[in-house]
């Protein structure tokens, strides 16, 4: 600014001044709004097709689940256990009842 002032009026040097400054701003600005817009669009468009990608997968997952054909259900109450409950409820307990059943004594 001072060596303008040395060309031109102290005057005219503040308004180039000013008129600098706000054309600097307006660049500043509208190079900000075009980045803004530029990353919206590119970067979410990975986004947008996840989301794309998510609902075909659902409804292609709901088309499996709707034609599968339906299974038993699983459970242990339609299952048969391995070894019979006896009253003395310990393994030691099962074989002694089991070898006497073997020899015909009674326990």
């Amino acid at each position: 600014m001072k060596s303008l002032a040395a060309i031109y009026h102290a005057k005219e040097v503040k308004v180039y001044d000013r008129n600098t400054i706000v054309c600097l701003m307006v660049i500043f600005l509208f190079f900000h709004v075009i980045f803004g817009i530029y990353i919206t669009f590119t970067a979410t468009r990975r986004r947008w097709k996840m989301k794309e990608k998510d609902k075909l997968y659902q409804e292609k997952k709901e088309y499996m689940d709707r034609s599968r054909m339906p299974r038993p259900p699983r459970g242990r109450s339609q299952r048969k256990g391995r070894y019979p409950v006896h009253q003395g409820g310990s393994l030691e307990s099962f074989y002694e009842h089991r070898y006497a059943l073997r020899k015909g004594e009674q326990l």
